[in-house]
């Protein structure tokens, strides 16, 4: 019990150091600072994200794992990267900076243009023809 105090207490300040502590992901969205918040140990930037990310985001850790890593390499190389969780867009620009906010509604199914055939033309013969023909 002492420990989770303890590294809520860690993630909450590094949070806060990010941008992210008043903030929480709803509504407009927040901003934070994701190349501050990767200077910290993992498990320091998994609970901040989660906490960034808000207390109703159903949240299952292997997807937070996985979108915490690859933000924080896009972060260190310098890349953008959008990813979705939990109901919320993530996205990084160039410079770090990370913007959550919610996921924008998703339709369903594709809207594609319809099919058009060929005008009908002479049928093509499919037999042996000789020179000529």
């Amino acid at each position: 019990r002492r420990a989770d105090e303890a590294l809520d207490r860690l993630s909450t300040d590094a949070l806060a150091a990010a941008g992210g502590a008043l903030a929480p992901a709803v509504g407009r969205g927040t901003a934070l600072d994701l190349r501050a918040l990767a200077a910290h140990p993992q498990e320091i930037v998994l609970r901040a994200l989660a906490s960034a990310l808000g207390p109703d985001a159903p949240i299952r850790l292997d997807r937070l794992e996985a979108c915490a890593d690859a933000l924080v390499a896009a972060s260190r190389a310098g890349r953008p990267l959008r990813r979705t969780l939990a109901g919320r867009l993530l996205a990084l620009d160039g410079a770090g900076m990370l913007a959550i906010r919610p996921e924008p509604a998703r339709s369903r199914g594709r809207r594609t243009a319809p099919v058009t055939l060929p005008a009908a033309g002479p049928p093509h013969s499919l037999g042996n023809e000789g020179p000529g023909t």
